[in-house]
C-alpha cells in the first residue's frame, strides 16, 4: 500500500551508503540538504537511517536510562 510505496520511496532517496558519516550525528536539515529532500522527509527517514547504521556497524542500541538505573540498583553490572 501507501505506506510501503513511502518506505521504498525514502530509501531510494536517501540510501544510507551515501550518508558521509554516521546518521545520530547529523540533523535532519543536513540529511535534508544532502539529498535535497524535505525536512519533514528527512525527519521520517532519520531514524531508519540511525538504525540501519547501528546495524551495519553491529552497533548496540544503548538502554534507557532508567533500565541502566534499575539493574545497577539490584546488583547487576556491565560487563
Amino acid at each position: 500500500g501507501e505506506f510501503q510505496a513511502n518506505y521504498v520511496a525514502a530509501a531510494i532517496l536517501m540510501p544510507l551508503h551515501l550518508v558521509p558519516r554516521d546518521p545520530h550525528e547529523m540533523s535532519a536539515e543536513e540529511i535534508a540538504s544532502l539529498f535535497g529532500v524535505s525536512v519533514t522527509a528527512a525527519k521520517i527517514r532519520k531514524p531508519e537511517l540511525e538504525r540501519l547504521f547501528r546495524r551495519k556497524h553491529r552497533i548496540g542500541r544503548p538502554e534507557p536510562a532508567f533500565v541502566r538505573a534499575y539493574l545497577e540498583e539490584n546488583g547487576f553490572k556491565r560487563p
